[in-house]
């Protein structure tokens, strides 16, 4: 069993390492812009005001988890979610549809009574609810479980592909059709002052209401209901994609500090109309050339030294080479 339980949970401490790390390069990002341009707004940005102003405080809920940054407000919810990993994957193996009972199960009741961790100095919750986002992650894991066992959990119905479709066209409308986006807000205000609960009549995200959440589900079921999109994601020019996502967390984290400084340029220099134009494509070419960096050292540290120079054969360095990076 612990065999099957340490991978998740030190991947999970890996997370909580990460969070940690970028939480601090986030804070000094934003303390070196406002040291360079003076300009108070970078102390108050993406959360950090507490930090600042309530130093104590804020520096007991970093470690804890508990005061979260703007875009570093992620992995907090992910690393929960893996530690409650095992417990789930063993429903699941077991009574799939008891687990996705109980989790949903979970998600109404968590909008209903506004359940969430603490958000310690500040008040309120998690901007990414873990008791919400589970349903979203406990159905991942179903059809991950599903597919290793040879079946699909959410089974190929022309019916369900026709109700994904429909979800997605009313969403479209939704945003773009002038009125009936205004129009359906006001209805769902209505319903909600009616009595029915707010994430089931509502946009929030921290909470992952029923719109967010249907819509999820609705394009992850069309997307797999297409055999383009698996020749697709197999074809070469993919490739630069499936490195990235090879080195997911250290493009994650990568991403993260790149979007921060981009933003910091953006906010001192407003006037700047190219950057919105430039920097996502720096940005998007600088994590294809991490990826890439990465990969590559991951094979040559993996690659026994008599491969990377047969002249090492023999001397006794191949040996201590090679016990140092086999697993």
């Amino acid at each position: 069993l612990w065999r099957a339980v340490a991978p998740l949970w030190k991947r999970a401490w890996s997370l909580y390492l990460v969070q940690i790390a970028l939480s601090a390069i986030a804070l000094a990002i934003f303390a070196g812009a406002f040291q360079i341009t003076a300009q108070a707004e970078f102390l108050t940005k993406i959360n950090t005001r507490q930090v600042f102003q309530n130093p104590t405080q804020a520096l007991i809920g970093i470690p804890l988890l508990t005061h979260q940054f703007g875009y570093v407000n992620i992995l907090p919810a992910y690393s929960v979610l893996l530690v409650c990993a095992p417990a789930a994957i063993i429903l699941g193996l077991r009574w799939p549809r008891i687990l996705l009972t109980l989790s949903l199960t979970l998600w109404l009741f968590t909008g209903v009574f506004r359940l969430n961790l603490p958000n310690y100095p500040n008040p309120g919750g998690w901007f990414f609810n873990p008791f919400a986002w589970q349903a979203i992650f406990v159905c991942g894991l179903l059809v991950g479980l599903s597919q290793r066992q040879g079946h699909r959990f959410f089974p190929a119905s022309r019916v369900l592909f026709g109700l994904s479709i429909a979800v997605l066209l009313g969403v479209l409308a939704w945003k773009y059709v002038p009125g009936l986006g205004k129009y359906l807000n006001l209805q769902m205000h209505n319903l909600r002052e009616a009595g029915v609960p707010f994430n089931l009549t509502s946009h929030d995200k921290t909470y992952l209401s029923a719109p967010r959440f249907i819509h999820i589900l609705a394009l992850g079921y069309f997307l797999s209901q297409l055999p383009s999109v698996t020749r697709l994601a197999g074809h070469r020019a993919a490739s630069p994609f499936r490195l990235i996502g090879q080195h997911g967390l250290l493009i994650f984290g990568s991403g993260t500090v790149l979007a921060l400084v981009c933003q910091t340029l953006m906010l001192a220099q407003p006037n700047a109309v190219w950057m919105p134009w430039v920097l996502p494509a720096l940005g998007t070419a600088a994590l294809f050339a991490i990826a890439l960096i990465a990969d590559v050292s991951r094979r040559i540290l993996s690659t026994p030294a008599t491969q990377i120079n047969p002249a090492m054969s023999g001397t006794g360095f191949d040996k201590t080479r090679t016990s140092a990076v086999t697993p």
